[in-house]
């Protein structure tokens, strides 16, 4: 069986630890976000959110 991922969601206690882990580490991107009433972000591979 294959599986595909479109896109993953993270909860964590260190916001900050988590993005630049994926920012500098992986690669990946901060990109927009639509305006939820709660904190986060999202992270992209170039034009597809992933994270």
């Amino acid at each position: 069986m294959n599986l595909k991922f479109d896109h993953i969601a993270l909860r964590c206690a260190d916001t900050e630890k988590v993005k630049s882990f994926f920012t500098e580490i992986i690669g990946l991107n901060v990109g927009y976000r639509p305006p939820f009433p709660f904190p986060g972000f999202w992270l992209y591979a170039e034009e597809k959110a992933v994270l």
